[in-house]
């Protein structure tokens, strides 16, 4: 009982008020109630997250042991609801140095669920959900000791690689071993761990074979995937870097280990596409990235003034376009001199028209649209006006249907067009189109920051 109360005390500040999250809550709103993509953006914000499950764990309208999953959760509470309460979130400041060991923990604990996903992927073993957060989870206790004392954390941490025993230390310090608190954090969170899984299995009469030894083989590459995603970040190229490396290697028994390290880090990347956790992996691994030709610097990446990093942007936006306003095709064209060049595009078979270039009107709305901030809704009953008033390669690519457009800043200096075309079923609605234009607003937005900015 004393052992719980010290524990409660302990971590109590950080339940009753929440920890700083990630995510900003205009990016957030953006979903409305699409519990799907709403989930699968979540997984770019892990303190978001925890704080979803300690909710619905709190919630009385939620069954217990209903909850399994982040999914689970943000079902049983509803988008609705999490927006309301994460409005009144604290939102963490990548430049204040107190939040840099976090956000290294955090990345690091995402870069090694990254490398397990690989490591699955190619052994041809399933990757779920619940997989994905049990490796995030992992180290949930050491951001919990960053948020609520990072100088303590840097003693104990000091401690911990000197050699001491971390149960020793943590007892030496706060009175209860690190065990105890791991603990006591999984069951005060509802986290979705190893442990919690592993505890599953062992209570059932006949665990599957199956699920039995792939969670017992977890157990072993969990901790080996977490010690090498912080050595890439701190110490690549180092001798103990080359140990857990071959650690590794000889543990997955996979060929070319080390060649494929940057590969499956730059997947991590594009994974959380353009959250702040993309941006700090970028910048906290760019000396294992720079062996891999895709993540060279910006300056050798750009493509007709477009980099590849912001190519992703553009990618995840058409994601977002299709998915959360049911689009039946869309595309993104930048100008080219005298002419636009399609540089994304997504349904509608318009994939195969990428790099296919159309003359700039000399006249007319698509003129202006790419002369000033701009956007355009044409209904069905007007399309065949606003087609007549279009060069005919620019109709080959723009449907004679409902559309939505708006103009796109690139550089500052010049405007790009973002098309997208409902699905024919889907009833026009003006919030829909004023959801367009924020997504395309938020994506501009992010597109012009300085990427490369120093979040040490």
């Amino acid at each position: 009982m004393i052992l719980e109360t010290q524990l409660e005390d302990w971590l109590g500040s950080i339940v009753d008020t929440g920890m700083p999250i990630l995510l900003p809550q205009d990016e957030l709103e953006q979903f409305g109630s699409n519990e799907k993509a709403f989930t699968e953006h979540v997984k770019s914000d892990p303190l978001l997250a925890m704080q979803i499950l300690l909710w619905s764990k709190r919630s009385k309208a939620v069954p217990q042991g209903a909850i399994v999953t982040v999914s689970d959760a943000i079902v049983a509470l509803g988008v609705n609801q999490i927006l309301q309460r994460a409005a009144k979130l604290e939102r963490l400041d990548p430049q204040q140095h107190h939040n840099k060991r976090l956000l290294e923990f955090i990345v690091d604990s995402m870069v090694a669920a990254s490398l397990l996903e690989s490591w699955h992927d190619l052994r041809q073993v399933e990757w779920t959900e619940t997989d994905y957060w049990a490796c995030v989870f992992a180290n949930a206790v050491w951001w919990l000791m960053a948020v609520k004392d990072p100088v303590l954390l840097e003693g104990i941490e000091y401690r911990v690689s000197s050699g001491e025993p971390v149960n020793q230390v943590f007892e030496g310090v706060l009175g209860f071993s690190y065990q105890d608190l791991v603990v006591f954090t999984i069951d005060t969170y509802m986290l979705p761990t190893l442990e919690r899984i592993v505890a599953w299995l062992e209570n059932e009469e006949t665990p599957p074979a199956s699920l039995n030894f792939k969670y017992q083989a977890l157990k072993f590459f969990l901790p080996i995937s977490h010690q090498l995603a912080g050595s890439c970040r701190e110490e690549y190229g180092s001798d103990r870097y080359h140990s857990l490396v071959k650690k590794a290697a000889n543990a997955t028994l996979i060929d070319n280990f080390e060649a494929s390290l940057p590969v499956w880090i730059g997947r991590a990347i594009e994974s959380y596409h353009d959250s702040l956790i993309s941006y700090v992996i970028k910048h906290g691994y760019a000396a294992i990235l720079a062996q891999h030709p895709e993540y060279q610097s910006a300056a050798e990446d750009s493509i007709h003034g477009i980099t590849k990093w912001q190519s992703r942007l553009l990618f995840r936006l058409l994601e977002q376009l299709m998915n959360l306003l049911q689009g039946k095709c869309c595309f993104i064209a930048f100008p080219n001199g005298d002419k636009m060049r399609l540089e994304v595009a997504r349904g509608g078979g318009l994939e195969k028209y990428l790099d296919y270039q159309f003359a700039i009107p000399k006249t007319g709305w698509l003129l202006k649209m790419l002369t000033a901030s701009s956007s355009i809704r044409i209904a069905k009953d007007k399309s065949a006006l606003a087609m007549g008033q279009l060069p005919e390669d620019v109709r080959q690519l723009i449907s004679d249907d409902l559309f939505y457009m708006k103009s796109f800043c690139v550089n500052n200096d010049r405007y790009g067009l973002v098309y997208f075309m409902p699905d024919e079923n889907r009833e026009v609605q003006q919030d829909a189109y004023m959801q367009f234009r924020r997504l395309v607003a938020l994506t501009e937005k992010n597109f012009m920051q300085d990427f490369e900015t120093d979040l040490s």
